[in-house]
């Protein structure tokens, strides 16, 4: 599934996941489902924090770039995976 998130549930997902309900923290946590965070929201906490209006003590950039990062080094793990086992699947059947 894939799924957008808002600043609020992005900031209390890195700051405070109590903060959200089971379903919406299972949501976000599943590794199957795509979670987006907008641009919108990353200049939104980048503008706040530049004025004051919001401590910050975290990169919003760096930390939405690294969220990407993890899941596509998943992803690639995952697909090595599965072409590994196709792999030896195939041989074992060509092989009987």
């Amino acid at each position: 599934m894939k799924i957008i998130i808002d600043t609020h549930i992005f900031l209390w997902s890195i700051s405070d996941p109590s903060k959200l309900d089971k379903q919406k923290r299972d949501a976000i946590q599943t590794m199957s489902n795509i979670v987006y965070v907008s641009s919108i929201s990353i200049a939104e906490i980048t503008i706040k924090a530049s004025i004051g209006k919001l401590i910050c003590d975290f990169d919003p950039v760096e930390v939405a770039l690294e969220s990407v990062l993890k899941y596509w080094i998943l992803r690639e793990k995952m697909l090595f995976c599965l072409k590994i086992c196709r792999f030896t699947i195939k041989t074992l059947l060509t092989e009987c």
